[in-house]
């Protein structure tokens, strides 16, 4: 048998959501598509990333608690990081990458009875947000895949 570890939720139901890179083509790796089809015509169908049933991600990384309000956030980053880990695209959108999962953490967080998102919730992306800017390069890189284990 062979396996991978660390990986905590899968996809049940096939998900997409319109994410803004726009690449002129299609690319895609296993359980992940990212649609960037030519043409005005295909407006609706341009910047959308399809993530299959099936595909299996480990939730929010770091000191963070697994919440419902991440669960979306983190599916999307794992997605577009496992892209990027298999050279279909480029390190150079990392930044853009983390800065998506920081917008709907944004759009899904817990907000307080004026419209506010709550202090606890916005210090916590923001701590993500640093955390992604100087911990998360190896997570982007090939080195990050993660590990295979055989057990015979």
């Amino acid at each position: 048998m062979i396996y991978r570890s660390n990986l905590k939720y899968q996809l049940v139901e096939d998900f997409s959501i319109q994410v803004p890179i726009y690449l002129g083509k299609t690319i895609s790796c296993n359980y992940i598509q990212l649609r960037g089809e030519e043409g005005w015509w295909m407006e609706s169908q341009r910047r959308v990333l399809y993530i299959e049933a099936g595909y299996t991600w480990d939730g929010p990384s770091g000191p963070v608690v697994d919440v419902d309000w991440l669960m979306t956030p983190s599916l999307v980053h794992d997605a577009l990081y496992d892209l990027i880990r298999e050279g279909k695209l480029g390190l150079s959108w990392k930044e853009q990458v983390d800065n998506i999962f920081c917008d709907l953490a944004y759009q899904r967080a817990p907000v307080n009875d004026e419209g506010e998102v709550e202090i606890w919730a916005e210090s916590l992306i923001e701590g993500m947000r640093l955390g992604l800017r100087y911990l998360a390069d190896i997570a982007a890189s090939p080195k990050g895949r993660r590990p295979i284990t055989e057990v015979k």
